[in-house]
């Protein structure tokens, strides 16, 4: 579609709602200042708010297209910028926002007619159900439609009134919830996303749509083979790596590809034409060092097998005998922003971010993960080194 608009030029909106989804994500509605939206764009694409004083920071679109009259963002609160909008934004203050940027999940071609699967891990849900809902609201042109969607608790859900209210409610449509651990009240599945894809038994002849944590996709990704999906049916999206949106910064670079213009969305054959190397939020280049971990799970936070962390900027811890049993969304890594750390770990672990019993932590070599249960002292999971060269 024709976007003839200067998308580096922001649009001023007017925030007219915010939902509080979990206890750290919010849904905020933007409209623009007469009303509607503040400009085209198609499932799949991001846009960069601007909060001035404080920066500006990029997020998917999780409205749809369809929806003429405003546009939402679904944020989860991870630094400075979303902390501002989580806690300082309200109903009524104007917004500057710049977009659309990326390519687009591709509803009006390749997908039209599939058999759908849709797979989301945590806030990986908000870039899905743009797609999801442009899909409902042109339900004849889309064959059937499963989400498989899970988080840590119940209260974790993003959109809960939509999948348990409006989504099983439409035809051929179809959504299975899992959570990572027995909950009081939840008599739903339990068990993290690859387990339960494989209990669906769903059959390879679907278009996978994939988002979440970079494990979850990994462990996801090795499911659907096993399951006899190939890797040119799912789509997923990198939008974790994107800053300027406009290839200008580096910081999605990856081999020849700049996620900003040549995604985000890539099928997983594309990904595998990429280096394979993880890259911290400010795009340098580290390597991963594996400490001996046999010890920490004794004083791991006790809950369902056992938890390994993973970072939003798609550093990820993984073991090699641990990585299929367990995975936990949403880790908050901020090496370059230690002055933005709500805890001090220790001298020897630097700053870092409490998160569901863990935290990711600046080294003066690198990045630090360390698991923590209650009157336990802190014990380093895995390293990041940094690289030289």
């Amino acid at each position: 579609m024709c976007n003839c608009r200067d998308t580096l030029i922001p649009m001023i909106g007017v925030i007219t709602d915010i939902v509080e989804e979990t206890a750290d994500v919010k849904t905020f509605r933007v409209e623009a200042l007469n009303g509607g939206k503040l400009f085209e764009h198609m499932p799949g694409q991001c846009a960069i708010l601007s909060v001035p004083g404080k920066g500006e920071a990029i997020f998917s679109i999780t409205s749809s297209p369809t929806n003429e009259k405003y546009m939402e963002f679904s944020i989860k609160r991870c630094g400075s910028i979303t902390d501002f909008l989580h806690f300082d934004v309200e109903v009524g203050q104007q917004i500057a926002v710049r977009g659309p940027y990326g390519n687009h999940f591709p509803v009006e071609d390749k997908l039209q007619g599939k058999d759908l699967l849709f797979i989301a891990g945590g806030i990986g849900l908000a870039p899905l159900r743009s797609v999801l809902n442009y899909m409902l609201d042109k339900r004849e042109d889309y064959g059937s439609i499963d989400l498989v969607y899970g988080a840590r608790s119940k209260e974790d859900f993003v959109r809960y009134e939509e999948l348990t209210e409006i989504w099983p409610k439409q035809p051929d449509t179809r959504v299975h919830l899992t959570i990572d651990r027995p909950q009081e009240g939840w008599d739903g599945n339990v068990g993290f996303v690859p387990a339960f894809l494989k209990d669906l038994q769903f059959t390879p002849d679907k278009t996978v749509l994939l988002c979440g944590p970079p494990i979850m996709i990994k462990l996801c990704l090795a499911a659907l083979i096993e399951m006899g999906f190939t890797k040119e049916q799912v789509y997923t999206t990198l939008e974790l790596r994107m800053k300027c949106g406009v290839g200008k910064c580096g910081r999605c670079n990856i081999g020849k590809k700049y996620v900003c213009k040549d995604g985000p969305v890539f099928t997983c054959d594309q990904l595998d034409e990429m280096p394979d190397d993880p890259y911290c939020a400010d795009g340098t280049q580290w390597s991963m060092s594996v400490l001996d971990m046999d010890e920490v799970w004794a004083e791991k936070v006790t809950g369902a097998g056992v938890r390994i962390g993973v970072i939003d900027s798609g550093i990820y811890a993984e073991h090699e005998e641990f990585a299929g049993t367990a995975v936990l969304e949403g880790f908050n890594y901020c090496a370059e922003r230690e002055s933005e750390a709500q805890y001090d770990v220790s001298d020897d672990v630097g700053h870092g971010t409490f998160v569901s019993g863990l935290i990711a932590a600046a080294t003066n070599n690198g990045a630090g993960i360390a698991g923590i249960a209650p009157g336990a002292e802190l014990v380093p999971l895995k390293c990041f080194t940094k690289t030289t060269g």
